[in-house]
């Protein structure tokens, strides 16, 4: 029976003692020689393997396919010089074949030699131009080069030769994303997917597919996608696992998103990323056991090490994270996000009709307001009023919109406020930036930022001379280059706090927050109705579960246990949430019957709920803030703890506006002692409620008139600065 047979047969022992006697009789048989080595190396005897191309080399030194072997057997042992130079030796005796010089560049390219393994992928394709391993690879090296141009060609010249070759439509798929085509990314992803579907080598697919269904708001199916890749990879794969965890958060899947930041710090304990994920998760799910060793960790942080990755909204309503850190940590955020960002165009040369003009305040300042959150967001239902007051003669209006159009009263009533309203969800941060330079803009305000779903990115483009931060987000953007300016209010943003802010701050007289002063308040109900008792006195705080905190939560259930028959009124945050902090409030002696958890309703509906409630406690380091506004639109006093950043000092800036200062302390203990002498002095607190219903119709918060014309005021100060070329801070 000869070799082969023997082989085919699956006999391999046998063949192997057959190829040694014949060895043993022609020692110099290269055939045998080559043949024996394979057959050998297959079974895993890779020294007894090299040793007989090493023969092979002695016998014929012209012997390409040995030296071919060799290399590979090297390679595998880790001794890459050896194999390097047995490389060298296969691509100079096999001339023809483009297999030995793709191999070297492989070789090349993993010990960092870059321009070296070009030559060695270019010399395979000039032996074989149709040989896609090498198109492939000189593609990848290109577009990690940011050749992008030059990375597209090699990729298609590869799915010319095999139009199904997952690689070269992978390839396409980033740079697709890389320009901002999201449409042409998901279809190339998807195409790659489909040839070689839940193949090992295809996780990373899998993982840019999901990014961009992510980006295209599809976190359903980006989940299924991001679980694929891991899984694809052993479970070992950590950017999967972070995009996984962005995903989990926006779907508001806490108990999951909890569950694998924690699996995930231990796989990587210094990842300060992956600390403000399991911060943030924990805190909408009311559990803080990891609560301080997370934050004890990222104050030890060097500014080097903080977080890139989580947006800064995430750390807000964080213990213990103070303005300047808060600032560093954003910029951090910042600087990964803008790096990651196509290159732009040269911007077009459109100059504005204020621009044309040449004059420091033309007839109409062209104003461009970039949200997500047209529709019945708290956004909206604070600044409509302001939008529909605009002066006309003097301003000119343009929405830009990425978010949804949800149907409803609000998003109709916001849409007819502008003078112009463009739908941009479908474009990409750059197409935006440049349908916003086509529209002439003189002045755009950012009114999302950081917050969940926000684009700042498109910014970073400068479409606008003037750019500004506001409203959406209570800080930073951490970056110069994304706004020129912060509008804020002497109280939530005062001079002295500059240094918390990238931006420079343009500040607004009375409050930077403004009012829809047309909404209406639904019916008062009956206790029953809203599920209180029939008395007792009622505190209440109707903000998310992520805002609580243990020392928030020890205040209040000290202040139920001082006021005899009170109760907690709170917005329900969920089962977990409800539950957790029902057993943190039995730990601190609290009866769950103490909690009430009100169920959401419309906004006119829990409106006329509040008016039950006694006092509105506010929470720490995260105010309330629409929330705030809608306690005291419907004349429920609220009591406050101001701390040094924006988020925490909001509450403070809404008392001021409304008249009601005195109501602001300056910590916990003082909060707790100001709530006790209220819950205990009905006198002191009807007096208080008086005069807040006596102050509504002239405060300074629920003026919308008066609100906008100061926004004018700093709007026409900031072209104006722009014209003169002055900077400094604006205070009206």
């Amino acid at each position: 029976m000869t070799v082969m047979t023997l082989l085919q047969a699956g006999r391999t022992g046998e063949a192997i003692a057959l190829l040694e006697r014949h060895l043993a009789q022609r020692p110099d048989d290269l055939q045998a020689l080559l043949l024996l080595a394979r057959v050998l190396a297959g079974q895993g005897a890779g020294e007894r393997a090299l040793g007989l191309l090493q023969r092979a080399v002695t016998v014929a030194p012209e012997c390409g396919e040995a030296h071919l072997g060799i290399a590979e057997l090297e390679r595998a042992r880790g001794r890459f010089d050896a194999a390097a130079a047995a490389y060298v030796a296969a691509t100079r005796h096999l001339p023809q074949d483009p297999v030995p010089p793709y191999n070297h560049a492989t070789l090349l390219q993993q010990g960092g030699q870059l321009e070296a393994c070009r030559g060695a992928y270019a010399l395979a394709l000039q032996r074989n131009p149709r040989f896609t391993p090498a198109l492939i690879n000189l593609g990848n090296l290109a577009y990690a080069a940011s050749r992008f141009d030059e990375a597209e060609a090699y990729y298609e010249r590869a799915r010319a030769v095999e139009g199904g070759l997952p690689e070269a439509h992978a390839g396409l798929g980033l740079l697709a994303e890389r320009r901002g085509d999201l449409d042409a990314a998901e279809r190339a992803f998807r195409e790659a997917i489909r040839l070689r579907p839940g193949h090992p080598g295809m996780a990373e697919t899998y993982n840019n597919l999901g990014s961009v269904l992510f980006r295209r708001g599809n976190p359903a199916e980006a989940r299924q996608l991001f679980e694929t890749a891991i899984r694809l990879r052993g479970g070992e794969h950590p950017l999967a696992t972070d995009n996984l965890i962005a995903t989990l958060m926006q779907l508001r899947q806490f108990e999951a998103m909890l569950a694998l930041t924690t699996q995930a710090i231990g796989q990587r304990p210094d990842d300060a990323n992956l600390r403000v994920e399991r911060l943030f998760a924990a805190l909408n799910l009311c559990r803080w056991e990891t609560l301080d060793a997370d934050v004890r960790m990222l104050d030890a942080l060097p500014p080097e090490r903080l977080p890139d990755r989580v947006g800064p909204f995430h750390s807000i309503a964080v213990p213990g994270i103070g303005r300047q850190r808060l600032c560093a940590m954003t910029a951090a955020f910042a600087a990964r996000q803008l790096a990651s960002l196509p290159p732009d165009t040269p911007p077009p040369d459109l100059p504005s009709p204020a621009r044309l003009a040449g004059e420091a305040m033309p007839a109409r300042l062209r104003i461009g307001y970039l949200s997500g959150d047209f529709h019945a967001h708290a956004t909206s239902f604070l600044l409509v009023g302001v939008l529909e007051q605009h002066d006309r003669a003097r301003f000119e209006t343009f929405a830009y919109s990425y978010g949804p159009d949800d149907g409803s009263t609000m998003r109709a009533r916001v849409v007819r406020a502008f003078d112009t309203f463009r739908e941009v969800s479908g474009l990409s941060d750059l197409a935006v930036a440049q349908r916003i330079r086509e529209d002439c803009i003189d002045l755009l305000v950012d009114l999302k930022g950081w917050t969940e779903g926000g684009r700042p990115e498109i910014l970073f483009y400068r479409p606008a001379p003037v750019q500004v931060s506001w409203l959406g987000y209570p800080g930073t953007l951490g970056d110069a280059r994304l706004a020129d300016y912060l509008i804020g209010d002497p109280v939530v943003t005062p001079l002295a706090h500059a240094d918390g802010y990238a931006e420079t701050l343009a500040l607004l007289p009375d409050c930077y927050q403004p009012n829809d002063r047309a909404r209406t308040i639904g019916r008062l109900p009956t206790r029953a109705e809203a599920g209180l008792p029939p008395e007792g006195f009622v505190f209440c705080s109707f903000n998310q579960a992520f805002k609580f905190n243990p020392a928030t939560l020890d205040v209040w259930c000290r202040l139920l246990a001082a006021t005899p028959g009170s109760v907690l009124w709170l917005l329900d945050p969920g089962e977990i949430a409800r539950q957790n902090l029902l057993r943190a409030a039995g730990e601190r002696g609290v009866a769950p019957a103490r909690l009430i958890f009100a169920p959401r309703l419309p906004v006119d509906e829990h409106l006329g709920r509040l008016r039950l409630a006694d006092l509105a406690l506010d929470t720490w380091p995260c105010n309330s803030h629409t929330t705030a506004a809608d306690a005291l639109w419907t004349g429920l006093p609220l009591l406050t703890c101001t701390g040094d950043t924006f988020a925490s000092r909001v509450a403070a800036s809404l008392l001021q506006a409304v008249g009601l200062p005195d109501l602001v302390t300056g910590s916990l203990d003082a909060y707790l002692d100001l709530a006790l002498r209220l819950a205990a002095d009905p006198g002191h607190l009807r007096a208080l409620r008086e005069r807040l219903a006596g102050n509504l119709p002239q405060a300074p918060l629920f003026d919308t008139g008066r609100f906008t014309t100061n926004l004018e005021r700093l709007y026409t100060a900031m072209w104006q600065a722009h014209r003169a070329g002055t900077d400094g801070p604006i205070v009206l």
